[in-house]
């Protein structure tokens, strides 16, 4: 996948980088940083979350808003901070290669 024209949300913390380092990388790839979920996100980065002990249970609105528009076919691509970190990689590759 592509970071260019993507319209990116983060929800939880980041263990590699703080949220607007990862913010910085998406910009500078020609991603597009939201602040919540809508109709036009396309990616849902999720990081740490301190869930309830008792049930596990991890809550996230923006999670829980991007599962509902997935049920709606407004598909959301979620991805854990491993894989939004392969896909900087991948886009920084890509751009190394076109120099």
């Amino acid at each position: 996948m592509n970071i260019k024209n993507k319209k990116f949300v983060f929800t939880g913390a980041l263990i590699t980088m703080s949220r607007k380092q990862a913010q910085a990388l998406v910009l500078s790839l020609g991603g597009k940083i939201q602040k919540s979920i809508s109709k036009s996100t396309t990616v849902l980065v999720i990081g740490n979350f301190q869930g309830d002990l008792l049930t596990g249970r991890i809550s996230s609105k923006k999670i829980e808003a991007a599962q509902k528009r997935n049920e709606k076919k407004h598909f959301i691509t979620i991805i854990d901070e491993k894989k939004f970190l392969s896909l900087i990689i991948e886009d920084l590759n890509l751009l190394h290669r076109n120099l």
